[in-house]
Formats: structure tokens, sequence, C-alpha cells
């Protein structure tokens, strides 16, 4: 069986903390401020945008965090088969 390699390491960590941040947003949500980074109108550079989110959307966001994260240690763990 072939060893992962570091980045596939680096890839399946940064999934798993990802993971546990959302378990620990959906347990424990907090509403608060968050900015979020888009285009601006023009289309040149970037804008950040405030956004207000309660408990009940922080825990939404936890929900994201959790399934990026298992995305993201699928993507890292996954060997195709040769």
């Amino acid at each position: 069986m072939k060893r992962f390699t570091y980045i596939e390491l680096c890839g399946i960590a940064f999934g798993i903390v990802l993971f546990v941040f959302g378990v620990w947003e959906v347990i424990w949500p907090k509403a608060g401020v968050m900015f979020l980074a888009v285009n601006n109108r023009l289309g040149s550079g970037v804008a950040v945008n405030p956004l207000v989110v309660s408990t009940t959307g922080a825990r939404i966001f936890g929900v994201l965090e959790i399934f990026g994260g298992i995305a993201i240690v699928a993507i890292s763990a996954y060997r195709s088969k040769r």
C-alpha cells in the first residue's frame, strides 16, 4: 500500500480541522459579524461586505464547514486504481 504524500496529509489535516470547527459551530453557535469578499460592481478588485449572522445562520455555516471538511478529506484520501 502506497503512503500518503505530504500534500495529501495536509489536505486530510485541513479537512479534519474544518470538520471539528464545523461541529463546534453547530453545538455552540454565536451570533456575530462575518466579512465576505466579493467582486465590486465594476469588476476591478475586491470589495469586503459585512454580514450579520444570527445563531441559526452560524449553525448553517457550521453544517457547510462539516460538509466542506468531509469533501476535502475524501478528495485528499482518494486514490485512483491503476
